[in-house]
């Protein structure tokens, strides 16, 4: 199973969770076209912040 974690802000991830927020974007810049374009994921995992390290 592939799995796709975006980390957002609390702001981004509240509205999303509340449903006032449907969509989330990334803008068109390398880094994101290496891990979006062509592939295909199972799952998007939204978390709130990044996870702490160990």
């Amino acid at each position: 199973m592939r799995k796709l974690t975006l980390s957002l802000k609390a702001e981004y991830f509240t509205a999303i969770r509340d449903g006032s927020k449907p969509e989330e974007f990334r803008l068109v810049t390398p880094y994101w076209q290496k891990r979006l374009e062509g592939r295909s994921y199972d799952v998007i995992e939204l978390t709130l912040g990044y996870p702490q390290p160990g």
